[in-house]
């Protein structure tokens, strides 16, 4: 199976801070991937939970919210479309986390994602998340590839993948003992007021 990496798409709500721009390119590119059959890795960063004024805590109702209106929003869906394509085609979607989209961790917000692809169970369930605390190694053509969306090593935004819930987590933890990094403090609190104040879309 062919593989076809992306990486930070920042598929948005549509509101005021997205900054997705490819919303007929990007759908466009999938489907040339159909057939044959194609894994599609998306590595980090491919929702943006950041684009919105909500208070910077990790609530899982609000995680939710968030997720509904990424995954209805005019400029997101026809990606998801072309992701469900995929699946039914044969190939399949690995969606890893970055520092932008850690909410995809939590079952909830999966299934979300999953129903938006317009496709039966057997299908949608072909779009796997991954956490991205670790590189992720694939075989290709005889070799080994390591990728990442690199977070792991920057402080900056650095995910406390400890804290984590959901999917993969380390033991029990919960939602209200996650803390977001300095990063995605910097997008809240700066970024986002300046793209408003400004109109900088593409700020960041």
């Amino acid at each position: 199976m062919r593989t076809l990496i992306l990486s930070d798409l920042h598929l948005g709500n549509g509101g005021e801070y997205d900054i997705f721009a490819g919303s007929e390119s990007l759908p466009a590119l999938l489907d040339r991937f159909v057939d044959p059959p194609t894994r599609v890795i998306l590595n980090g960063d491919s929702m943006d939970f950041l684009l919105n004024e909500d208070p910077l805590r990790l609530f899982i109702s609000r995680a939710v919210h968030q997720a509904e209106s990424i995954a209805a929003a005019q400029s997101t869906a026809p990606t998801l479309n072309a992701l469900g394509r995929i699946c039914a085609g044969g190939g399949e979607v690995l969606v890893r986390l970055g520092n932008h989209d850690v909410e995809l961790a939590l079952a909830e917000i999966q299934e979300i994602f999953r129903d938006h692809m317009n496709q039966p169970p057997s299908v949608s369930q072909k779009m796997i998340f991954e956490r991205g605390n670790e590189p992720h190694i694939l075989k290709v053509g005889g070799a080994a590839t390591l990728f990442t969306h690199g977070e792991q090593n920057d402080p900056f935004n650095q995910v406390d993948y400890e804290h984590l819930p959901g999917s993969r987590a380390s033991g029990p933890v919960s939602a209200q003992d996650f803390e977001y990094s300095p990063g995605s403090v910097l997008v809240k609190e700066l970024l986002n007021p300046l793209k408003k104040e400004y109109h900088m879309r593409f700020a960041d």
